[in-house]
């Protein structure tokens, strides 16, 4: 659930730009522009549509409406198989969180950088989200059409759409091995490519600058 999340987002993008591509003649024309904006009504009510089919969180059920609730929604998203196994693991984490709590549920942000127990884990998430920003991403994707037309591409909105097919291929490889290859094994790779990606491309931007002065 939590990759397919991601998945959808960029998917979303890509969609987004396709639909805004003059050369595609979908909904980029200046009398079609308006309609994008119906675009994310239809994905509205599309999951307003879906969701009541979607079963609650298991350990929002254990919680509120009991094992056998939670039991239920377990079968329904794993397996008759493997729902006991599961419904320990959350009876555990919430007896382990109400045991650490003194009864309270839930944790304060204070406690949370408090708890030395949290600390390896609160550092490690905080990095890895300050990386995903600092790796540019967001200036990507909107600058890179200004990008791509002072690097004189000849369509620098469809070459847009194509840096979103690449970033939903490489999302769709990411959900497809980040378990066995694992989680660091591909952040490892993703920086180095993405560092040697900067290197070659501020290398081609300083030499067109050169080249134009000569």
């Amino acid at each position: 659930v939590g990759t397919m999340h991601q998945l959808g987002i960029t998917v979303g993008i890509l969609v987004s730009q396709a639909l805004s591509t003059p050369s595609l003649n979908l909904l980029a024309g200046e009398g079609r522009w308006k309609w994008l904006f119906l675009v994310p009504v239809l994905c509205g009510l599309l999951e307003v549509i879906v969701l009541p089919f979607c079963p609650e969180s298991p350990s929002y059920l254990y919680k509120t409406k009991g094992r056998d609730a939670a039991r239920q929604a377990l079968v329904r998203l794993q397996s008759e198989q493997v729902a006991d196994r599961y419904l320990g693991y959350i009876q555990e984490e919430i007896e382990s969180s109400s045991s650490d709590n003194n009864g309270e549920q839930g944790i304060t942000v204070l406690q949370l950088f408090a708890e030395r127990k949290l600390r390896k884990q609160l550092i490690v998430g905080v990095v890895v989200q300050l990386m995903m920003q600092f790796s540019g991403i967001d200036a990507v994707f909107y600058y890179s059409t200004k990008v791509f037309y002072q690097a004189d591409v000849a369509d620098p909105e469809l070459a847009t759409t194509c840096l979103g097919i690449i970033n939903v291929i490489v999302t769709i490889f990411a959900v497809k091995y980040m378990d066995s290859a694992g989680r660091k094994t591909l952040l490892k790779y993703s920086w180095v490519g993405m560092l040697t990606s900067y290197v070659f491309l501020t290398a081609s931007f300083v030499l067109k600058l050169s080249l134009i002065h000569i």
